[in-house]
């Protein structure tokens, strides 16, 4: 059995898809010319899941907060609800179709609020529910419905047009654009990070903003988010000779009568935990490697430190006779302006290091990632950190001698002594 194809692999140019809107616009029917125009703006944008906009109400759309707020539970009994009860029963002696239908439906993503920012989009809601008489769709109609305007443009393939691509192309659209991981989770309702890792990672898009960077080139309009994009009534010809008959709404591109994938983002959750326990097995792996060999390397560092600090310490004391540890005792400013020169040089060389990419360091992702120079300097950092604490070690042992009493004014009785 073959590798399953995943929607990413699938996804549609911006190009691609403002086609598809040009193409649902000419649609002569204007039922269905509005239809499909929601269709593929609610999953190609909004990135509303095919079960929210099957089950979606005109009373989902808040107007004056310009928000869809997608319930936590809804009573239902459409083919594709029914569908999933079934199976539901099927694997659970102890309940019928019946009782299993009762916990349909419920959103994936649980109760949550989609934002609707662009005029477009609130446009076609309106439009959608004031004029179309039916609202209540099955999927096998929302899939014939997008591969037969798939079939109508040009470069579009109609056998890799469904719901779950056009969704991914708005997740891929939205992470080209910059849009930060938070917003991604309420937009499209993931429930694990890994999923939102995965569309950030496969599509390569943090990759290329870094380079775009680092070679201070700007990102391309292309992925810019446009403040207001073309809606229906602009793209829709005024011409009649313009517009498109469909004869038929059956497309040649074989149609589902229900969906053929679990929600494709819990099979990538699943392909991801499995590639990410193998990469750990692989990091212990490199560990059992790498660890005798660092253990030896400190070894040898500590014998030369122990060896040089003696001796260092002494020509220290023979020629210098101060340490810079007994000066920041001893005065206080001398000490905070030895701590701001050494942390602005510091931080100046820790903004050389991230301008020449040293240093990349992402929590968000668990990229943590350092240049072989970088290394370098920090290790010769440690190397001498090391050689001082040692010498302030030795001095008090070996190098440096106490004051006599003598020395700091003090008399001493020889009897006392004695005594």
């Amino acid at each position: 059995m073959g590798e399953r194809r995943t929607s990413l692999s699938d996804v549609i140019t911006l190009k691609r898809y403002r086609d598809l809107l040009k193409t649902a616009a000419k649609i002569e029917n204007r039922e269905e010319s509005l239809t499909i125009f929601f269709l593929l703006l609610m999953l190609g944008r909004v990135g509303l899941r095919v079960g929210e906009v099957i089950h979606m109400t005109e009373d989902w759309y808040h107007a004056d907060r310009s928000v869809i707020i997608i319930p936590e539970h809804l009573d239902c009994e459409c083919g594709l609800c029914r569908h999933y009860a079934d199976k539901l029963a099927e694997n659970n002696e102890d309940m019928t179709s019946e009782e299993a239908l009762d916990e349909y439906w419920r959103p994936k993503g649980g109760h949550r609020h989609v934002p609707i920012q662009t005029e477009r989009a609130r446009q076609i809601i309106e439009l959608y529910f004031r004029i179309v008489p039916y609202t209540t769709i099955s999927y096998s109609t929302v899939l014939r419905r997008l591969k037969k305007v798939a079939e109508l443009t040009d470069g579009v393939d109609a056998s890799s047009t469904y719901p779950h691509m056009l969704r991914a192309t708005a997740a891929t659209h939205y992470a080209w654009a910059g849009v930060r991981g938070p917003a991604l989770d309420t937009i499209f309702g993931w429930l694990d990070e890994k999923t939102k890792e995965h569309y950030v990672k496969k599509t390569a898009c943090r990759a290329s903003r870094e380079l775009a960077r680092v070679r201070g080139t700007a990102p391309k309009d292309e992925f810019e988010l446009r403040e207001n994009p073309p809606g229906y009534t602009g793209l829709r010809p005024d011409a009649q000779s313009a517009l498109i008959t469909v004869d038929t709404w059956t497309p040649q591109t074989r149609v589902n009568k229900h969906p053929r994938y679990r929600d494709d983002e819990e099979w990538l959750q699943e392909k991801i935990t499995r590639y990410c326990d193998d990469d750990a097995t692989r990091h212990k792996a490199t560990l059992n490697v790498v660890k005798p060999l660092w253990i030896a390397w400190s070894t040898a560092v500590d014998g030369i430190v122990e060896r040089l600090s003696t001796p260092i310490a002494k020509w220290w004391d023979s020629r210098i006779g101060i340490y810079p540890s007994d000066v920041l005792k001893r005065s206080k400013p001398v000490a905070a302006f030895s701590f701001f020169v050494f942390g602005t040089l510091l931080l100046a060389w820790f903004g050389l290091a991230l301008r020449s990419n040293g240093f990349v360091i992402d929590p968000w992702s668990s990229t943590y990632q350092v240049s072989r120079q970088s290394l370098v300097a920090l290790m010769i950092a440690t190397y001498w950190l090391a050689i001082e604490m040692s010498l302030s070690a030795s001095r008090t042992t070996t190098g440096s001698q106490l004051p006599t009493a003598e020395a700091v004014g003090l008399s001493v009785d020889s009897r006392s002594a004695d005594q």
